[in-house]
């Protein structure tokens, strides 16, 4: 994209994957423009993104309808955003990013997704709970459901999230933003499972504390990165197995519901503590590359991706 050079504007060496340096628009100027693309598409815009919302908790979590329902909210979702804000859409849907980070992102899914089976085998076996896969139950189909379930969780809490977040917040940090969105994250899971789904059980409070943990996680790996990649990465390998078959009592044979399935495997001290580690240093490093990037307030990487998801609107 062409951008036009003046004295207000720096340029910044952006620590996202690529590490290319490019060309960042002040915020304030950032924001002027958005206000006036805002002022242009003031009613289709925000419909667009409320559209995509009802798609996302119409399609996406109901299999019953079909396994490929989840593809279908993606596809309504693309729609949607590609109307919102034309070429640049897949910029404020995360889904902008290189071969390489593409190819590591799929490498990290497939590792963790090894560990994730591990480590929940483990706890749930200290608690004498037995799982049956999918495949076992003749119900595989579901893992691809889960496959675009996630990704469009990813565009819609995640990324859409996040930008539109910055774009409307200059002046508060991006790890507090990361945060917020974390504890927002946290707080869904628990709402929801309380008084939305029909099993209406309670997430203790050690298991939304680690959901908190992870909600900092993925928040930290898209504003680092601009992209979904790795968060996806991670959301994909943990419900891939979480939510990938039954869990069940061993000796009374009664299922466990999701919400006490969260309990076992996430409000297990390990957990939580591991969490909250890895949080805390990805926190770290999200504050690590703001800094070497010479960046205050606001991020220069979330500022790329609007500059360029708004760069259509001036004409570019």
């Amino acid at each position: 994209m062409h951008v036009e050079h003046n004295r207000r504007m720096t340029r910044f060496p952006v620590p996202a994957c690529s590490g290319i340096p490019v060309p960042i628009i002040p915020l304030k100027e950032l924001n002027h423009c958005m206000g006036r693309s805002a002022a242009r598409n003031s009613k289709v815009t925000p419909l667009m993104i409320l559209l995509s919302c009802i798609s996302l908790l119409l399609l996406n979590y109901n299999p019953d309808i079909t396994f490929l329902s989840s593809f279908l909210s993606f596809m309504m979702i693309a729609l949607l955003l590609r109307t919102a804000f034309k070429n640049r859409w897949r910029d404020m849907a995360g889904l902008r990013l290189s071969a390489i980070d593409a190819a590591l992102a799929l490498s990290a899914a497939i590792v963790m997704t090894t560990i994730i089976y591990r480590y929940i085998s483990w706890s749930i076996s200290i608690h004498g709970v037995v799982f049956q896969n999918r495949f076992e139950m003749g119900n595989q189909q579901l893992y691809l459901f889960t496959v675009f379930q996630t990704l469009n969780e990813e565009i819609i809490a995640g990324a859409l999230l996040l930008f539109c977040l910055r774009s409307r917040l200059p002046r508060l940090h991006p790890l507090l933003i990361s945060w917020a969105a974390a504890l927002l994250f946290a707080a869904a899971h628990g709402i929801v499972y309380r008084f939305v789904f029909h099993e209406h059980s309670i997430i203790g409070l050690p298991a939304l504390l680690a959901l908190f943990a992870v909600g900092i996680i993925r928040n930290n790996a898209i504003l680092a990165c601009d992209h979904i990649g790795f968060s996806w990465a991670i959301h994909l390998s943990w419900n891939l197995v979480f939510f990938g078959g039954r869990y069940r009592h061993g000796g009374s044979g009664n299922e466990l519901t999701e919400a006490e399935l969260f309990n076992t495997v996430m409000g297990n001290i390990s957990f939580i503590v591991t969490a909250l580690c890895v949080s805390a240093l990805a926190s770290i490093a999200l504050w690590w590359i703001l800094r070497k990037s010479q960046a205050r307030k606001p991020s220069p990487v979330t500022d790329r991706v609007l500059q360029r998801a708004t760069g259509e609107m001036h004409g570019d």
